[in-house]
């Protein structure tokens, strides 16, 4: 089955890392901070907004904005799918978050509950 996130992301993190930061291969390996592609803080915020956008997706801070969700690339590409699998679903659950909070309308936390 293919991938529908890694290519897209690949192409949002070459376009803010730029041209002079990337290495002879970019993939799920590839860290994207120190050591890495050595994106700072504005960069990263950069990413995220990007995926966001290109993916209509919304991170969840406390699972998918920590630090070893940031690590590399392939453990963004699981934050992306994890936010997308939320979006489509409309299941908190997939956020890891079973007891959501309201959020207000048209989020996760107000869709209707999938029986169990």
């Amino acid at each position: 089955m293919d991938d529908p996130v890694l290519p897209r992301l690949l192409l949002l993190v070459e376009e803010v890392a730029g041209a002079h930061r990337l290495p002879d291969e970019l993939g799920l390996h590839t860290v994207l901070t120190e050591g890495g592609l050595d994106l700072d803080s504005p960069a990263i915020l950069e990413l995220l907004l990007s995926c966001e956008i290109e993916f209509g997706i919304t991170f969840d801070s406390r699972i998918d904005l920590t630090p070893d969700a940031l690590r590399t690339i392939g453990s963004l590409a699981g934050s992306v799918r994890r936010a997308c699998a939320a979006r489509i679903l409309g299941v908190e659950q997939i956020r890891g978050n079973p007891e959501a909070e309201d959020r207000g309308p048209g989020t996760a936390a107000t869709a209707p509950k999938l029986s169990q």
